[in-house]
């Protein structure tokens, strides 16, 4: 399994930055727009107060964007690369209608779970910034339009980091949500192991590491994996900071051995077929 892990980590990762670099203009486009707003008013009213910007219903529209666009390419990701090993006959484009509406739902519930946070978040930021300038007598002695200037290229680096944490983040939920949908899809769930694959580059967390080893001879598709406490169907599916923040693990379902047509997956080199890159949403 060794060589199987290495080389689905790496094509993940892979995968993930064609969806991240996909979904990012939104996202950021999104951030501009607001702090061009809050730069407006200041200039207007010589009072910064982003209070009332990053409204929830836009937020809820960033994760569609991002649930769809992600979840469809992942979901024939794995379908394209799999369905070879199993015993059914499988036409992923009978799925897609089907696929779309399941990441649909699953954004609006976790935009619900997310977007609140998202929004005090950015509305943090700006303040902060704004605050740190005003401490600094020269920002302080300047004038309306020229702070409004310094601003803006303040609110770039904010929208950027934000944008950037909220698609890290995200990618991690929608892509293992979308990696279950499709292997329960193409196999019987009973038949299914589940492996946790951490990145393994320094930057994981400990308790995503001790997962990876703890979990290496796989588990039940069914059962739960228990990572720093939490009980987790799969990576980015709890509610701790920790489990979710910035993490970029994945787990990925095979099938157990003679449940179905089976392969030496140590011999197998994960390819890049699926995960069209179609404007889903």
């Amino acid at each position: 399994m060794s060589k199987f892990y290495d080389s689905f980590r790496g094509a993940y990762a892979k995968a993930r930055g064609i969806t991240e670099k996909k979904v990012l203009p939104k996202v950021y486009n999104y951030y501009i727009e607001q702090f061009t707003k809050i730069t407006k008013r200041f200039l207007e009213t010589g009072s910064y107060n982003p209070i009332g910007f990053f409204q929830q219903k836009f937020i809820t529209d960033l994760y569609a964007h991002i649930y769809i666009n992600t979840g469809m390419y992942f979901v024939l990701w794995y379908a394209d690369n799999f369905r070879k090993y199993t015993n059914k006959q499988i036409n992923p484009e009978l799925y897609l209608q089907e696929w779309e509406a399941t990441f649909k739902w699953y954004s609006i519930q976790m935009a619900e779970v997310w977007g609140p946070e998202i929004t005090r978040t950015a509305t943090k930021s700006a303040i902060r910034t704004f605050e740190a300038l005003m401490k600094d007598p020269e920002f302080a002695m300047l004038g309306v339009e020229q702070k409004a200037k310094i601003l803006s290229r303040k609110h770039e680096h904010i929208g950027m980091v934000n944008s950037k944490r909220i698609i890290t983040t995200e990618t991690t939920r929608i892509s293992n949500y979308a990696l279950e949908q499709s292997a329960t899809t193409l196999f019987d769930a009973q038949y299914l192991k589940k492996y946790w694959i951490a990145s393994i580059d320094g930057a994981e967390r400990s308790s995503h590491n001790v997962a990876h080893y703890k979990y290496q001879d796989g588990i039940p598709m069914k059962e739960k994996y228990n990572v720093g406490g939490e009980m987790l169907d799969r990576p980015g599916a709890g509610y701790l900071a920790e489990n979710n923040i910035n993490c970029r693990c994945v787990s990925v379902a095979l099938p157990v051995p003679d449940a179905e047509a089976n392969v030496e997956l140590d011999s197998f080199g994960f390819g890049m077929a699926g995960g069209k890159t179609t404007n889903w949403y």
